[in-house]
């Protein structure tokens, strides 16, 4: 769905915005001129250019409660005791992130998720690596030092799964050492 984002040029993005605050100015207007009615809009504008002390402290109680609200998030914390208690963030705070979660889930969605990203990524540094997987085993021990155990995953399970099938030669020595092995006993 937001394909041309990524696509997109500064001009284009440029001429977007302000396509975007002309709309904005434009339907503002027509709201105020169309949609509220003239005593209404008498009322609001008096408000604003003179406020009372009551509109003063009602718009004051509106943004300190906007700004103060906790909101529980679902989400399980552990304070510095160990203690596990529900997150609670002011508002803003998680109006903030739920809406950067879900731009940034449209963005990886129209780049072809996340999943294709780390494939591309790992496949780049496999290029540059001269195909070799096992090049990139100090990066991902140093991850998982950290506690990013996603990079060792990947490093280990692309070897595995790309790992050659001619394990015939090390069962055949073996297999031949043990059968030599028992001749030898036999002979004694």
């Amino acid at each position: 769905m937001f394909e041309f984002i990524t696509e997109m040029s500064a001009a284009d993005m440029i001429v977007i915005g302000l396509l975007w605050v002309l709309s904005v100015v434009v339907s503002t207007v027509l709201m105020w001129t169309f949609v509220i009615p003239k005593f209404l809009r008498n009322i609001i504008l008096d408000m604003i250019s003179t406020p009372s002390p009551k509109t003063i402290a009602a718009v004051q109680s509106l943004a300190a409660m906007i700004i103060s609200t906790k909101v529980q998030t679902g989400k399980k914390i552990r304070d510095e005791d160990g203690i596990e208690t529900d997150e609670e963030v002011p508002m803003l705070v998680y109006a903030g992130r739920e809406i950067f979660a879900a731009i940034n889930h449209k963005m990886n969605a129209a780049k072809g998720g996340a999943k294709a990203q780390a494939q591309a990524i790992l496949e780049g540094a496999v290029a540059q690596s001269g195909g070799d997987v096992r090049a990139l085993l100090p990066m991902a021990l140093n991850a998982a030092a950290r506690g990013d155990y996603g990079p060792l995953l990947m490093v280990i399970s692309t070897y595995l799964i790309n790992k050659p099938q001619d394990n015939t030669g090390t069962q055949q020595q073996g297999g031949s050492g043990s059968s030599n092995s028992g001749s030898n006993l036999r002979k004694m």
